[in-house]
């Protein structure tokens, strides 16, 4: 085999592109100049690995130290950041693996080098799950969302292989790295949320009202377009509708929102579109005691009956709403659970143990596009999807686990799901709408409204992709997150 040429011989990146003007071009100058050496040494990787009749000590060794010292450069030029060069150090850190696995298959025999090398894949590994928690507490979405998915998901998924890969070896899995593999599966999720509807090929319209000061976390991603402007325009609601295969409305339920949604069927019906999922994504409104329960999502069901009425109008264009309980990561994170981590107080409602059905609100991509690939199973239907059938105990009992405390440190307070509707009425007549929530969680507390509507209703988990989850697990990611 032909020795693999020093990264030394790589073509002065100068002579291909003029010197930086500014600091901001150097910047991206010195970015894409890292990536390129990056990709050329895994290109050279590759070559060694395809060649690799038996173990050529030194190939690998003149490999590694190239890969090493392009690491420590980049780590040398932004210490104690992961940003400046994010792209290429993932780049660099999958291919030392390979690397080091490829020497693991010609070295059996050496107990000491076997060792060697499962300890540089583990280091490697380290940093990959240091890069994931960095990015997860990130809050540039901007930047997030502009670099990172792409690298960073090769780099966390590999990353969890090679973990699995090590235990298959012998080498055993250590506290480190449960808390390691929580991490980067928490990376990969917050990356597919990030994408959304993108990453199994949608191209998507976002409609955003003129003024709105909403940022979307997305924008700039190469299949999602950004439309603003007056809803309350017809003519602009048929433009950024018309061709459209798919409407998804997403917006809170109150009167003004629902007459808005109203206003949005029968464009989308007017201008042919195929597909239309009201923003529903919550309680089971189709049951009589939920809606007794909680009167104010009589708005939720007249807007479905309206929806169900254009439909009936205008065949080529049909429904489908989506049934799910409240959000599991959303309400964890806003405490509304009754159960907050942070002061390590607990409010239960009824003994905490009425049974809900629950998803995570990051799972919602991926349930709309299980339904818009598969559009003629669910055709003017409800859909029931769960992530969770769980009660307050259950999560109070993933909270100790998570935070590794006992229930005696927590101040823990009994009330009743009557007395939480009760105060729901009240700050609902004294002007304050917040009270609906607690309206809403009095039902979903409450054993025997139906909140565990899998007890009686068919799941379509398997039919749009989804799958249920470890609380526990979900419960960790989302206080990383807080």
């Amino acid at each position: 085999m032909e020795q693999p040429r020093d990264v030394e011989d790589l073509p002065d990146i100068h002579t291909l592109r003029s010197s930086p003007e500014n600091e901001e071009e150097k910047q991206t100058h010195d970015y894409f100049s890292e990536e390129l050496q990056a990709a050329y040494l895994a290109g050279q990787t590759l070559e060694y690995m395809k060649s690799l009749d038996e173990y050529q000590e030194s190939y690998f060794e003149d490999l590694n130290s190239h890969i090493m010292a392009r690491l420590g450069d980049m780590f040398e030029k932004a210490p104690g950041s992961w940003r400046p060069f994010c792209s290429a150090i993932a780049i660099l850190l999958v291919t030392a693996v390979e690397l080091q696995f490829a020497k693991l298959t010609k070295i059996t025999k050496d107990e000491e080098a076997a060792k060697s090398c499962l300890q540089a894949i583990s280091t490697h590994t380290k940093i990959t799950i240091d890069i994931a928690r960095n990015y997860l507490e990130d809050q540039d979405t901007d930047f997030a969302n502009g670099i990172i998915p792409i690298t960073g998901v090769i780099s966390d998924h590999h990353s969890l292989v090679a973990m699995f890969q090590q235990r298959e070896l012998g080498r055993a899995i250590t506290i480190d790295d449960s808390e390691g593999l929580f991490v980067l599966k928490g990376s990969l999720k917050k990356k597919n949320h990030l994408w959304g509807l993108a990453v199994i090929g949608f191209n998507i319209t976002a409609l955003v009202r003129e003024g709105s000061a909403s940022k979307i976390a997305q924008e700039g991603h190469a299949a999602l377009k950004v439309v603003r402007g007056d809803f309350g325009d017809d003519s602009f609601l048929k433009s950024a509708l018309k061709g459209q295969d798919a409407l998804v409305v997403a917006l809170d339920a109150n009167p003004v929102t629902l007459e808005l949604q109203n206003r949005l069927v029968d464009v989308a019906a007017a201008v042919g579109v195929k597909r239309v999922i009201p923003s529903e994504f919550g309680s089971d409104t189709t049951n009589p005691k939920v809606l007794e329960a909680v009167p104010i999502f009589q708005g939720k069901v007249d807007a479905v009956k309206h929806l169900q009425s254009v439909v009936s109008k205008n065949p080529a264009t049909s429904w489908t709403a989506v049934i799910n309980g409240p959000f599991f990561d959303w309400s964890t994170e806003r405490n509304a659970f009754g159960l907050d981590p942070e002061k390590r107080t607990a409010t239960l409602y009824d003994n905490g143990t009425g049974k809900f059905d629950s998803i995570n609100v990051t799972s919602l991509g991926a349930i709309v596009s299980g339904i818009l690939s598969r559009p003629d199973e669910f055709q003017n239907r409800y859909v029931y999807v769960s992530e969770f059938i769980i009660s307050q105990n259950e999560i109070f009992e993933a909270l100790l686990k998570t935070t590794k405390t006992t229930r005696e440190d927590w101040t823990i307070t009994h009330r009743t799901t009557d007395d939480l509707r009760k105060e729901g009425f009240e700050k609902i007549g004294n002007g304050n709408f917040i009270g609906a929530l607690d309206l809403i969680f009095a039902a979903v507390f409450k054993a025997g409204i139906g909140s565990d509507f899998s007890a009686t209703r068919k799941l379509d988990n398997e039919a749009v992709g989804l799958k249920q989850v470890d609380l526990t697990e979900s419960t960790k990611a989302v206080l990383e997150r807080k």
